[in-house]
């Protein structure tokens, strides 16, 4: 009841005043997507993250559902109310990069509905020193002392497969060009992959085809997928995303890459234990 109340005289006040333009290195934080049992605590738990956040100084903005993401935003915000067994209920937060939409970091407890207020606060208190940490400017490198690049073996290499899957009207086929954005992206950040357009899947190889990818129309679209994923030959599941929520006017191409993300960041846990050429 404390964390309904908190988001009702926040959007009290926010009804009867402009919101502030958002701060240099702000965070845009979005209500939790919930079960439809469990919305009503979308927007206070996020109100509840918002405290915290404000009173750790970090600069907060709070994203209602028909508002746009601001663009100086640098960090995202956002998560999920699941029910569980009975009245058993898991608070997960994830923390996204504004410009690249990348996950950088997810957090989650379970609770009770009789305890859901108790568990945002302590969610809320992690969240914190994460959020911080990104918002941080990269320390300075001693460049006094570089590495030795003898010392420095290369990496084997991994490759990476999208394949096809046919399906009626083939409305998998902008996730599978989203996909192929998203592993350009990863390639920066991991020199040493491969990225292929087909073929089988080895001891070092990412094998993805999408299954299904649906997208509901609207002024911030959003979208859902299931592809499955192999990953050398002892990794090969299903996955089903959450709802990957865009931007205002966001177009279809970038949507599907960011949806295609979303995979990838459930999957890249799973990387290290699968693949021993992962770095």
């Amino acid at each position: 009841m404390r964390i309904v109340a908190l988001a009702l005289a926040v959007l009290a006040g926010a009804a009867h005043a402009d919101p502030p333009p958002p701060a240099s290195g702000a965070v845009a934080l979005l209500p939790l997507d919930a079960d439809h049992s469990l919305e009503i605590y979308g927007q206070p738990v996020a109100s509840e993250v918002a405290r915290e956040l404000v009173a750790g100084g970090v600069a907060v903005v709070v994203v209602g559902p028909k508002m746009e993401v601001p663009e100086g935003a640098r960090l995202v915000v956002d998560g999920t109310i699941k029910l569980g067994k009975g009245d058993q209920v898991t608070l997960a937060v994830r923390i996204r990069d504004r410009t690249t939409g990348a996950t950088l970091d997810k957090l989650d407890t379970s609770a009770t509905l009789a305890t859901i207020d108790r568990a945002a606060s302590e969610l809320a208190a992690r969240v914190l020193p994460s959020v911080k940490a990104r918002l941080a400017p990269p320390a300075d490198t001693d460049s006094r002392h570089p590495p030795d690049p003898r010392r420095i073996s290369p990496p084997a290499p991994v490759v990476a497969h999208v394949l096809a899957t046919s399906v009626d009207g083939d409305p998998a086929s902008p996730l599978r060009q989203g996909f192929a954005t998203a592993f350009a992206a990863w390639t920066a950040h991991h020199a040493h992959w491969q990225v292929a357009g087909g073929g089988p899947a080895s001891d070092g190889s990412i094998a993805i085809s999408v299954l299904a990818y649906a997208v509901t129309p609207g002024a911030v679209p959003t979208a859902r997928a299931r592809v499955r994923v192999k990953i050398g030959h002892d990794f090969d599941r299903i996955v089903v995303t959450d709802t990957v929520v865009g931007d205002r006017g966001i177009a279809d191409d970038k949507l599907a890459a960011r949806t295609a993300r979303a995979v990838l960041d459930i999957v890249e846990p799973h990387m290290r234990h699968a693949l021993a050429a992962w770095r």
